[in-house]
């Protein structure tokens, strides 16, 4: 789903700018990133983090979660699972129910991993 979103909907200077997020981000473990760079997602939402940054005078918000470190094999080794492409502006969110979609696909991941993909950029 994130590939689509990031062919389809984001300029290239966007997806510049999603890319060197996404390398920025990889080269720390979680506990580590920047508060400016994510954002954990709280009530029904919760174990959702929110990305950020902004191009095109849009503030981009790919939704997804932190994969359980026993699933991945390695303590040392954090895995995110983009799992929707979204922007916000002030408290609106395009799509208006990506949150609620971020969490219903968290749940078809984790049943079904066969449906995860490595990010390519």
């Amino acid at each position: 789903m994130i590939t689509e979103w990031y062919r389809k909907d984001l300029s290239a200077h966007a997806q510049a700018e999603f890319d060197g997020l996404l390398r920025q981000l990889s080269k720390y473990r979680a506990k580590d990133w920047n508060v400016n760079d994510y954002k954990p997602l709280t009530g029904k939402h919760a174990g959702i983090y929110e990305l950020r940054f902004k191009a095109d005078k849009r503030e981009y918000r790919p939704l997804g979660f932190m994969l359980p470190p026993a699933d991945v094999g390695s303590v040392d080794l954090d895995v995110l699972v983009l799992l929707i492409g979204a922007y916000k502006k002030m408290i609106s969110w395009t799509p208006h129910d990506a949150r609620d979609t971020a969490v219903s696909r968290k749940k078809s991941a984790l049943a079904d991993r066969s449906i995860l993909h490595d990010y390519k950029f």
